[in-house]
């Protein structure tokens, strides 16, 4: 369980490492509205996330001379389109697969720079495959499913629509599933649809947010590590960036539903006042683009109280 435990914290640590790079895309993306060329270069930023994530996973444990493999895979998961859950995925099963081999392989064997090598390539081999033809077909295959379900709703179901989307937005705060969700949103808003798009940015903001705050009324209840994530937090609240809540919400997995729960809940309300957005904007840019700014900032109040009634329920006192 300890073992369990420690894979989990640098699994973490990576998350944390790599979030900057996250950021990076993000404003990127946010500038290439502006000029072509941003959109551009975000393009291959947004390609180098996944190797980067599970390059610092094994890399944070100390396994740097094994970090090709992770490259490698995490490469080909960013091109098959797993996101940053493909990457947690490899970087866990990568990481997994040489404690094994380290505790199995004598040490002057396994220290030879010859073995090293031939390691690494075949861990990259292996993986390689594994990747493409064992996880990313199912995870494609789901992928491919929830968008086609996406598309079969009625349009003018808008209650259940803004149910779907804010669970995929917020289910892995900027994973494969967030993606299909933005890429409908953003379907929705080229046909006119405002009103799908103005309470689905609601769940964009409300984890960043919420943890922000969460911190701030309930410190004992957040270890060190999650406290250390409050600036990048409170950024992400004011851009609307739901990857800001990541690095606390994966390693405390509880949170995860409360900021789902949060999120359905404000969503639900600005879609019950028929909030619109007609820029496509968030959080605190989102205010130029919306129908109704007392809605909009009253729907992000309600998503985000009700996740600050229930973390002290979840979360136990650490200090």
């Amino acid at each position: 369980m300890d073992k369990q435990l420690k894979i989990q914290d640098h699994i973490f640590i990576g998350i944390k490492r790599t979030i900057p790079f996250i950021v990076l895309y993000s404003v990127l993306l946010a500038l290439g509205e502006l000029n072509s060329f941003f959109g551009l270069i975000s393009e291959y930023v947004y390609i180098l996330i996944v190797p980067v994530l599970t390059a610092n996973i094994i890399y944070s444990y100390g396994k740097f001379k094994y970090i090709l493999p992770a490259v490698i895979t995490g490469f080909i998961a960013s091109y098959e389109g797993m996101g940053i859950l493909g990457g947690i995925i490899i970087g866990f099963l990568i990481l997994g697969s040489v404690l094994v081999y380290d505790k199995h392989v004598k040490e002057q064997i396994k220290n030879n720079l010859y073995v090293i090598v031939l390691f690494n390539i075949l861990l990259s081999i292996v993986f390689v495959i594994i990747t493409k033809y064992g996880i990313s077909p199912p995870v494609n295959y789901l992928l491919d499913f929830i968008y086609d379900y996406l598309l079969s709703i009625d349009k003018t179901n808008v209650i259940l629509l803004v149910i779907v989307l804010s669970f995929l937005i917020t289910v892995d705060l900027g994973g494969p599933f967030n993606k299909i969700a933005f890429a409908f949103l953003i379907e929705a808003y080229l046909s006119g649809n405002y009103e799908i798009v103005g309470p689905v940015l609601i769940s964009t903001t409300i984890p960043p947010l919420s943890i922000y705050l969460g911190m701030i009324l309930y410190k004992n209840r957040f270890s060190k590590d999650d406290l250390s994530q409050k600036k990048l937090t409170i950024f992400a609240s004011i851009v609307g960036m739901t990857e800001g809540a990541m690095s606390v919400a994966f390693r405390r997995i509880k949170i995860l539903p409360i900021l789902i729960i949060g999120s359905i809940a404000g969503s639900v309300f600005a879609a019950i006042f028929d909030l619109e957005n007609h820029l496509l904007l968030n959080a605190v840019p989102g205010l130029l683009g919306t129908s109704n700014i007392f809605i909009y900032l009253l729907s992000h109040l309600v998503g985000v109280a009700i996740c600050l009634i229930l973390f002290p329920i979840v979360l136990k006192k650490i200090n």
